[in-house]
């Protein structure tokens, strides 16, 4: 077989693997949680819910890992601003000795707070049709959707956010209607993203990041087999040209009267909102950066290309190579193996964080630290598993790379430390790698 061609068939089917490994396997108790908190309030509020949506990565069916619950609750007879309804949703909230709820506080648009260890996200939203949900619902959601966009025609700048979650039902079934390859290069481009580091928030940026996925997939229609080598690259490339995208959803829009306008790029318009130019939410900062990282995953591809390896953990380590953060919070104290240990476990069920000393997560940056590093390992895992002819010793390998590269800055012998316990550490860190392995890395200091 022409060698180019194996190495595109291998890398085909690591994407591929690794689209498929990291989709919650269960989300059951997910799931009851986010049931019980909506009835609550349903039950508790004195303001009237209709319709319920669960929106962002939940609603569209491209979560990685486990992530947060997006949740729209439509209010009947009810405009934005929802301060009033925010305000008694957090005192439902706060009142409830269920549920485990904690952290609660609002933002100008949403309510956040966690239930039994999951993250919620809950934004009102106007409700223009009451009952929705009846035998009627598919021509009651379209009239929803133009009476929505109606309001945000008028001024865009104001209305534009404030109206963004009467669309929510729109958004979640345009990603729905994707194929399962789209599905795939989705869930690919988020899991890529969530090894750059941003010191500042981008509104919006996963979601950019996922329809320049769906763009680019929808392109690979032109050939004769889809490829997700070359589709991956395809996204690369509008990344890299940040500031000459010119993404229109020409196709989406299904109202004559709500099209979008020529303007100036970067573009990247909403398929749901032609009002909406999500790459205007980046700054140039941002802008640069996302260049810099796609340039760099580029050259790391070429490198894989030329040499016929299918690494993944390669094209995938986390950028920049190391955070001036995770040095400080894992400071490298000594020059010997102590301080770490890395080790395969027989147990892949074990919580992805244990804290064995509560105060070393005093400190919010700490927290913060350990937060980036747990995500860290588990991108690392994942890429090398996808990867052909990778096993546990391979993931233990790659995710000991991980510390030496970016957060100790320098070589290290790791080799065997005979009676350490990770219960000795401050706290632990388990990444399943098989059906019944994991890796438990540890550090104290």
């Amino acid at each position: 077989m022409d060698p180019s061609k194996y190495f595109e068939d291998q890398m085909n089917q690591a994407f591929r693997k690794l689209a498929t490994d990291i989709i919650p396997t269960d989300e059951t108790a997910k799931n009851r949680c986010t049931a019980n908190i909506v009835k609550l309030l349903q039950d508790k509020s004195r303001f009237k819910i209709g319709q319920v949506c669960i929106a962002g990565s939940g609603g569209k069916r491209t979560t990685i890992f486990s992530s947060d619950v997006d949740c729209v609750l439509f209010m009947n007879e009810m405009r934005p601003p929802f301060k009033e309804v925010l305000n008694d949703f957090s005192d439902i909230l706060t009142l409830t000795d269920s549920f485990n709820i904690r952290h609660v506080r609002t933002t100008q648009y949403t309510i956040q707070f966690t239930a039994n260890g999951f993250d919620f996200d809950i934004q009102p939203a106007a409700n223009f049709f009451a009952h929705c949900h009846d035998e009627t619902g598919d021509h009651l959601s379209s009239e929803q959707h133009r009476r929505t966009l109606d309001i945000i025609k008028a001024d865009p700048g104001k209305y534009g956010y404030s109206y963004s979650g009467s669309l929510a039902k729109a958004t979640v079934q345009f990603m729905k209607e994707q194929d399962a390859f789209t599905h795939e290069m989705v869930r690919v481009a988020k899991f890529w993203y969530k090894t750059l580091f941003f010191d500042e928030y981008v509104s919006g940026a996963k979601s950019a990041i996922e329809l320049v996925a769906v763009y680019v997939a929808g392109k690979e229609r032109n050939y004769g087999s889809a490829s997700h080598l070359r589709c991956f690259g395809q996204v690369l490339k509008y990344l890299q040209n940040f500031d000459e995208m010119n993404i229109v959803f020409e196709n989406e829009y299904k109202f004559a009267e709500h099209q979008p306008v020529n303007g100036k790029r970067p573009r990247l318009i909403d398929p749901v909102n032609p009002y909406n130019n999500f790459a205007s939410n980046w700054s140039r900062k941002s802008i640069e950066l996302i260049k810099c990282y796609a340039n760099e995953t580029n050259r790391r591809l070429q490198i894989l290309a030329d040499g016929k390896m299918a690494q993944l953990n390669v094209l995938f380590e986390p950028q920049p190579m190391i955070l001036p953060i995770l040095s400080k919070v894992f400071p490298d104290t000594s020059h010997h193996r102590s301080q770490w240990l890395v080790g395969v476990n027989d147990n892949n069920s074990l919580p992805d964080l244990k804290v064995h000393n509560e105060k070393f997560m005093d400190d919010p940056v700490r927290r913060m630290g350990v937060e980036i590093l747990k995500d860290y390992f588990r991108t690392v895992a994942y890429s090398a598993k996808a990867s052909p002819n990778t096993g546990p010793v391979e993931v233990k390998t790659a995710i000991e790379n991980l510390i030496s590269s970016h957060v100790l800055n320098r070589k290290v012998s790791w080799t065997p430390v005979s009676a350490e316990r990770h219960e000795d550490f401050d706290v632990t860190f388990t990444v399943p790698c098989s059906n019944d392995k994991a890796v438990r890395i540890s550090y104290r200091l």
